[in-house]
């Protein structure tokens, strides 16, 4: 059983769901259920990054998130000019007022492109949508990339350019193949890029019509928007006689602001905890260098790991039940800092008691049985709350506006 990132439309290899839903969908599938993997460590992709002494990326939508990446990562954008001038037609927004006439806009749009030969590349915003997109244009040839397409993706994005290819897909980040144009095409006017739907991020956005153009490129990208799409819905509700295209800007200005926002109030949760584990990297790192015999230190490593992984449940219970209380009143960072001050001197504490008390029985075999096929060292997470994040993201959210309009930091 392979898990699909919904809107990447990509395979998630190695990713397991925790709290036994990885196991309940394996019995109603009817597979043999696997060992549930217990998580001896975890980290986010900012402190990940954070370890390296020099960090430094190129991208071409960097300039979009520039705040988050001083914020977040400390890191400024420096522009580069193209090597060749864009030449790109970037059109206005396509707006509708119901998705399905939308959706028949597109359908129509993509048939009368289709037919002057033009190539048309449509980012769809998840798998769902691009496989309905796909029924309803089914007598003209066309490829999906996505999930069941994912072993022959590079050649169909390689044949994305070529005369009359009408290629759907989802996000179309970091695919790494540039869509070179056929033999005519750039006569024609290039690439057409179609979205379906404006991202909740402008990078994303940019990513897609950044598909045409490509060195110097002609090439054309345009979206097609409706106030049933899921961006206006949940950030412009309170706009909906407004413009909206206007709508749809202020609706991104918006989203950037809370992921933001968001980002930084749990990353102070987050921090804490990865002192925690550095410490304990140390601390492994020092029996691992010591000078005991090797029984002595597969035992107490096995016993660190075992504990650690322990330690690491009962944090991610006390972040759940501290993130509740901090929708109400109180210092819920002060109580939750206290919390894991004494969770982590009680965890040294009986990694100390538990080592003595091991050494003091028989050797036994199964000190070197580490499950090693069942257990992910490390978890690299952009929430370090996990899925419940998204669960009480609309509850945080509010509670940030209610204190930056009040005029005070979240606690």
């Amino acid at each position: 059983m392979l898990t699909v990132d919904e809107y990447r439309g990509r395979i998630v290899r190695e990713r397991r769901w925790p709290a036994g839903l990885q196991t309940a969908l394996e019995l109603k599938e009817g597979l043999a259920p696997k060992r549930q993997r217990r998580i001896l460590g975890s980290v986010t992709t900012e402190n990940l990054i954070g370890l390296y002494p020099t960090v430094c990326g190129m991208t071409g939508t960097a300039v979009t998130q520039a705040e988050e990446l001083q914020s977040v990562y400390g890191l400024g954008v420096a522009v580069i000019a193209p090597n060749r001038p864009v030449v790109r037609v970037d059109f206005p927004d396509r707006v509708f007022e119901t998705k399905a006439e939308k959706e028949r806009a597109v359908v129509a749009e993509i048939r009368l492109v289709h037919a002057s030969g033009w190539p048309v590349l449509v980012g769809t915003a998840s798998v769902e949508e691009s496989e309905r997109l796909s029924a309803r244009i089914g007598d003209l040839p066309h490829d999906v990339l996505n999930a069941r397409h994912e072993e022959t993706e590079a050649a169909i994005i390689a044949g994305a350019g070529h005369r009359g290819a009408v290629t759907i897909s989802t996000n179309m980040a970091g695919r790494g193949v540039d869509i070179a144009l056929g033999p005519g095409v750039a006569e024609l006017g290039g690439l057409c890029v179609i979205g379906m739907n404006r991202h909740e991020s402008r990078r994303i956005d940019n990513q897609l019509r950044g598909r045409a153009g490509w060195q110097g490129n002609p090439g054309s990208s345009q979206f097609f928007v409706s106030r049933e799409d899921p961006l206006l819905l949940r950030y412009a509700s309170g706009h909906a006689d407004a413009d909206l295209r206007s709508s749809l800007d202020a609706a991104q200005r918006i989203a950037k602001g809370h992921t933001l926002d968001m980002r930084l109030f749990l990353r102070r949760y987050e921090t804490v905890l990865e002192s925690q584990r550095l410490a304990m990297l140390r601390h492994r790192q020092e029996v691992l260098d010591g000078a005991q015999s090797e029984w002595e230190r597969l035992l107490t490593l096995s016993v660190i790991d075992e504990l650690w992984s322990d330690f690491l449940a009962a944090a991610t219970e006390c972040r759940g039940n501290t993130v509740w209380v901090s929708l109400g009143a109180g210092n819920p960072f002060g109580t939750y800092l206290k919390q894991l001050d004494t969770m982590f001197w009680n965890l040294n504490q009986a990694i100390e008691e538990e080592v003595k008390m091991r050494l003091a029985q028989p050797r036994s075999a199964d000190v070197q049985d580490r499950h090693g096929g069942e257990t992910w060292t490390y978890l690299t997470v952009d929430e370090p709350f996990g899925a419940m994040t998204a669960r009480i993201m609309v509850g945080l959210r509010r509670t940030v506006e209610r204190r930056r309009a009040g005029g005070s930091s979240p606690s």
